[in-house]
């Protein structure tokens, strides 16, 4: 629940931001455990405790995201309920590098001509979350395939995290 009020927040500072309103939310819980029945290896409903590190739930038709970067797309797809990942998908494609090697390694001006180029504007970030520190999302989404259908793709074009978080300086 803390979670969700945070990105509750978030969203209100960017459609504040942009002077807009939803036309609909998707709830993408993630990093949470949740008692649900699942199918067995005999096909039989089970009661189980699912603990989605890193992913989310995928129930047939039910609707998803799986977050890119500040510079790469965000897809929404539509789950499979496929049993062999519990129902889940992935959230996002995961680190490549570790938020301490990231803050070592990177700094805001190596970023600028990327995040241009991805026509993102940057409310405010961390350094630690930057487009170089995670995994290509266009591999993940090739490879979860069985676990859901892309439906939309959307490209970054605001960014914003919580309010204390830096703001790129040139």
């Amino acid at each position: 629940q803390y979670a969700q009020a945070n990105h509750q927040c978030i969203h209100k500072h960017i459609l504040e931001y942009i002077d807009a309103k939803p036309l609909q939310t998707i709830n993408n819980k993630h990093n949470f455990i949740a008692k649900e029945i699942q199918l067995n290896e005999k096909n039989q409903p089970q009661e189980l405790f699912i603990h989605r590190k890193s992913a989310a739930p995928a129930a047939q038709n039910q609707l998803t995201i799986i977050p890119g970067t500040m510079a790469t797309p965000t897809f929404i797809t539509i789950g499979n309920a496929h049993q062999n990942s519990l129902t889940s998908v992935p959230h996002g494609p995961g680190r490549a590098l570790s938020r301490r090697q990231t803050r070592k390694s990177f700094q805001w001006p190596q970023l600028k001509d990327l995040l241009n180029n991805a026509n993102a504007t940057i409310i405010s970030a961390c350094i630690e979350e930057n487009p170089h520190a995670y995994n290509d999302i266009h591999k993940l989404i090739t490879q979860q395939a069985p676990q859901s259908t892309p439906i939309a793709t959307f490209n970054p074009r605001i960014v914003k995290m919580a309010p204390q978080a830096e703001k790129p300086t040139d």
